[in-house]
């Protein structure tokens, strides 16, 4: 393809211009990420004390927000196709974006598809992105050198901090500032080491050859394992949690609910982890970090935190714990856009509700919902497999499970109030393109009233075009229910 005149992005693999055929009308597109301060008032003192470097020795930022208005011509029998293929191909999914006039950079972020109109022949389709703050370079920095003698290396780097790797595949010496750093043979990367019970992921290490100190860690990865002080010529590594008092630890776990409902996620991911890494970590510490690396887009750290969460010998897990570390696992997956394993701890998550009903401690409405989610999830999967008789199937039950949660009928449904949760919607369109793609045109009109009643858009937008009167027929459907005594 050649290359394109219009202001144009790659969104999740898809290119606005040519999978599209939109053009990006707005002007400002990157949103400013706001940063994180944190001001302490003292009684007594003028002004507040400023706390905002303390944690990390640099500012922090929330998200920022990316905006797309995608204009496009159309014929007002494919607006639907075109929308309903921007809204799979997008909607939900954590993806990393790529503006055209800013190629060699990325965003990495989840979707919105927020809104969509059309006029005409011409419509438009409003996008929305949570980025995380900074944008990222497409081609990791690698610098090599080979031979003998002198090299000098500036590697040049924009706002966020980056600690390098070093290699050495002999012995040299390498001067940073004022400092002398010998390099001896090789670097490996540790990907997990317990110390004294401490355990550090992620360790970059130089394997020495000697019998004294054959292991050489360097001090990010030494202050994993406790506080460090330096005496005279040594060095002091001092694992001791009662850093902390216990009135201290009880505080901040009693807070927790409190922040993560004002939305401080990233507060919570910075105490906890600074809890796991003193071994006080319970198993609200782990449900919190595991729901806030969600809530954060931090997919990979998700799942990873669930995976330990399980396996850690020090806590007691409750039948919830273990169930709620299946689903956010699935979430997670998804995320991530592994398709397996999204399904099969979606699978998981329905499997055990089903097995430990009666031992879990969780409201019947939160088991309908968990239970609605993860065959919604799984009917998605199947649905994106052209597997329909199996994504019909999962998205029924899914409609079965959350109209339980809410207490809904079939006339509730049709009488609007649907709307009250909008997978209910969403699954019923599915159940409608489902039938549309293996040529049932019944099927196809019964569930695509049901998904538009329930309001979802898309579907409104559908029968706007294909001259279904959604209301009229939502009504006939009501009165054939009650005559035949139906729920």
């Amino acid at each position: 393809m050649g290359e394109c005149i219009y202001r144009a992005a790659t969104i999740g693999g898809f290119h606005t211009w040519r999978d599209f055929h939109a053009v990006i009308q707005n002007s400002e597109i990157v949103g400013s990420p706001a940063p994180n301060t944190n001001y302490v008032e003292v009684p007594g003192s003028n002004g507040y004390i400023d706390l905002t470097e303390a944690l990390t020795g640099d500012v922090t930022y929330s998200n920022r927000t990316l905006t797309f208005e995608l204009a496009m011509k159309t014929m007002p029998s494919l607006w639907p196709q075109l929308t309903k293929k921007i809204y799979n191909a997008l909607h939900g999914k954590a993806v990393q974006v790529i503006l055209d006039e800013e190629p060699s950079h990325y965003f990495y972020g989840r979707v919105t598809v927020e809104s969509s109109a059309r006029s005409q022949i011409a419509g438009q389709v409003n996008i929305s992105v949570d980025c995380e703050p900074y944008r990222y370079e497409i081609e990791e920095t690698n610098v090599t050198f080979t031979g003998t003698g002198e090299w000098q290396c500036v590697l040049s780097n924009d706002r966020m901090w980056v600690v390098p790797a070093i290699t050495a595949t002999k012995a040299c010496s390498m001067v940073y500032g004022s400092s002398i750093i010998s390099l001896e043979e090789g670097v490996v990367n540790i990907k997990r080491l317990e110390i004294g019970g401490v355990k550090i992921e992620d360790v970059k290490a130089v394997i020495l050859d000697s019998q004294t100190a054959p292991l050489l860690l360097g001090l990010s990865a030494i202050q994993k394992i406790g506080k460090v002080e330096i005496d005279g010529n040594k060095l002091i590594i001092n694992k001791n949690t009662t850093d902390y008092s216990s009135e201290y630890v009880d505080e901040i776990y009693n807070n927790l609910k409190q922040l993560y409902s004002a939305g401080n996620y990233n507060i919570i991911i910075h105490q906890m982890e600074d809890f796991k890494y003193k071994n006080l970590l319970t198993d609200k510490g782990y449900w919190f970090l595991a729901e806030c690396y969600l809530k954060t887009h931090r997919d990979k750290e998700c799942i990873d935190i669930c995976n330990e969460w399980i396996l850690d010998p020090h806590i007691v897990m409750p039948e919830d714990s273990y169930l709620y570390s299946y689903y956010f696992r699935m979430i997670a997956y998804d995320g991530i856009n592994d398709k397996n394993n999204t399904i099969y701890y979606a699978e998981k998550t329905i499997d055990y509700i089903e097995r430990k009903k009666e031992k879990l401690q969780l409201s019947s409405d939160e088991l309908n919902f968990l239970l609605g989610y993860s065959y919604y999830m799984c009917g998605n999967v199947y649905y994106n497999n052209d597997e329909y008789i199996l994504a019909i199937s999962k998205y029924d039950k899914s409609v079965l499970a959350l109209s339980s949660k809410y207490g809904l009928s079939s006339i509730d449904i049709l009488e609007g109030k649907g709307k009250i949760d909008d997978i209910i919607g969403s699954s019923f369109l599915h159940m409608a393109l489902a039938y549309g793609k293996m040529g049932d045109n019944n099927g196809y009109i019964f569930f695509m009233v049901f998904s538009a009643i329930s309001g979802n858009k898309v579907a409104i937008e559908a029968c706007n075009v294909d001259d279904i009167d959604y209301f009229s027929r939502a009504k006939k459907m009501k009165k054939q229910i009650q005559n035949l005594n139906l729920n």
